[in-house]
C-alpha cells in the first residue's frame, strides 16, 4: 500500500509543479474518476462481447454511453487543469479534439436520420 501513497504523492507534486493547480483537488478528482473509468470499461467490454456473440454491428446506445463515460472519466482531471492550470500535454488536447469531432459527426448523422423520417 505504501507504493500507492508514494505514487499519489509524486502525482500531487507533478500537478502542483507542472500544472500549477491545487494538488489535493487534482488528486481527489483523479481518485474519484478511477472507479468510474473501470466500471465504464467493464460495461463497454460486456456490451462488445454481447454484440459480437449476436453477430451484430458495434452500434449500441449502451456502448456509446459507456465509451463516452470512459473518455470523460479519463479526461476529468485534465479538464480541471484546463480550467484552473496551464501546460497540458499535447495528447490531452488531441483526445479532446477527437472527441469533439467524432461527437459532431455523430450528432450530424443523427439529425440527418431524424429529418428523413
Amino acid at each position: 500500500m505504501g507504493w500507492l501513497v508514494d505514487w499519489l504523492s509524486r502525482l500531487a507534486e507533478t500537478a502542483q509543479r507542472d500544472y500549477d493547480v491545487s494538488a489535493p483537488v487534482f488528486i481527489a478528482i483523479f481518485v474519484a474518476s478511477v472507479p468510474v473509468f473501470y466500471v465504464a470499461l467493464a460495461v463497454a467490454a460486456k456490451e462488445v462481447i454481447r454484440l459480437r456473440r449476436q453477430s451484430m454491428p458495434l452500434r449500441s446506445g449502451r456502448l456509446s454511453i459507456s465509451v463516452a463515460v470512459l473518455a470523460l472519466s479519463w479526461l476529468s482531471p485534465y479538464v480541471y487543469v484546463m480550467i484552473w492550470g496551464h501546460d497540458l500535454p499535447w495528447y490531452v488536447w488531441a483526445v479532446i479534439a477527437t472527441l469533439l469531432v467524432v461527437g459532431a459527426i455523430r450528432l450530424g448523422r443523427s439529425i440527418r436520420v431524424r429529418m428523413r423520417k
